[in-house]
């Protein structure tokens, strides 16, 4: 699958490079509005920039602006705009702080497209989860670590990681809170891809980890599926009480 994505032009994925830029077009009107999350990450970012803070920063940003009803233009994935958000300006931001070029950030974009898209695919467009801390920042972890030089095995160490740590956040209905759940699952994307560089990772079998990506994929299917049915039954009767 990763293969094949890089196999194909960059140019290809312009699409995927206008979509990241519209979504930085909602972070900054956050910024500019002064929203209390956008604003306080982007103090953080200013005050110690990492590829880490740059990308927490633009995806928190965009998130709140959604969340809180500002008119801006905010391409989706998978039929979601917070994985939309996740997805793509996670990558932006790891791109922007290492300094990558047009071409490498399509491809990166393109990774992480093609693994919130294929994860999606396993678990349905709604989850019991939260399915931006799956999705889009196993997508956002596997970017990072092509960014920073990283092979396919790399990029699938730090999947998995991402799967093995955040497997159990629950979904609760959409409200701003959304914006912070995808500040922290794109700046912990961030950290385990470059933890995956380092040969740090979650191994295989490890709690719902399966044996490989796609073993792992199907887990996550099946927990949402059937293990999350009656947590799925409280939180709706929690959030309408």
């Amino acid at each position: 699958m990763l293969r094949t994505v890089l196999a194909l032009p960059p140019t290809a994925f312009d699409f995927l490079v206008a979509a990241a830029e519209d979504n930085a077009t909602a972070a900054r009107a956050a910024q500019d509005g002064h929203a209390p999350l956008a604003a306080a990450l982007q103090r953080g970012n200013a005050a110690a920039p990492s590829p880490r803070a740059t990308a927490q920063s633009l995806a928190g940003a965009a998130s709140e602006a959604r969340m809180t009803g500002l008119l801006v233009p905010l391409p989706a994935i998978a039929g979601s705009g917070n994985h939309g958000i996740a997805n793509f300006l996670g990558v932006l931001g790891v791109a922007h702080a290492l300094g990558a070029n047009r071409d490498a950030l399509a491809h990166a974009l393109a990774i992480a497209s093609t693994v919130t898209v294929c994860i999606k695919a396993h678990t349905g467009r709604l989850t019991a989860f939260c399915g931006c801390a799956i999705a889009p920042a196993t997508g956002v972890a596997a970017a990072t670590v092509f960014l920073k030089g990283g092979d396919i095995d790399a990029m699938e160490h730090a999947m998995k990681s991402v799967i093995g740590t955040f497997a159990g956040m629950i979904c609760d209905g959409a409200k701003v809170s959304c914006a912070f759940k995808v500040a922290t699952v794109v700046g912990a994307a961030v950290d385990l891809g470059i933890l995956a560089m380092e040969g740090a990772y979650i191994p295989d079998g490890d709690g719902i980890l399966g044996d490989g990506i796609d073993r792992s994929f199907a887990n996550l299917a099946a927990l949402n599926d059937q293990g999350l049915r009656k947590t799925e039954t409280t939180v709706l009767r929690l959030i309408g009480a």
